[in-house]
């Protein structure tokens, strides 16, 4: 079992590790004025990131969902506030969370994402 420091020690270089910029943003449902409501992105959190093509398991598990299209890791310090269908933006590029691996010892917070566009 990691102790709390070697799992601060962890956290730590991964996240100097972490060279992009990445937004999470949470939708919310606006009233439009015609009785109907309008969904709207608003920042949730930024953190320091790190966008990569996601492959093997990851891919099999999401097939069905991903309809053709490439799925993404994006990987965020340890308790990051990122969850399912939250939208991350990242270097001009925004991508729908799929799933978010947070796990005990949770040394990083990974999600896996489509772009969107």
């Amino acid at each position: 079992m990691l102790s709390a420091t070697e799992i601060a020690d962890i956290r730590e270089a991964i996240e100097a590790s972490l060279p992009e910029t990445v937004e999470v943003q949470r939708a919310s449902r606006v009233a439009d004025g015609a009785g109907g409501q309008t969904v709207t992105w608003s920042p949730a959190g930024t953190y320091p990131g790190r966008l990569a093509p996601a492959g093997g398991e990851d891919e099999r598990e999401f097939a069905g969902r991903v309809a053709g299209r490439s799925l993404w890791r994006i990987t965020l310090p340890a308790l990051a506030d990122a969850r399912l269908a939250d939208r991350v933006a990242v270097g001009g590029r925004t991508f729908e969370v799929l799933g978010v691996r947070a796990r005990s010892f949770e040394v990083c917070r990974v999600c896996l994402a489509v772009e969107i566009g």
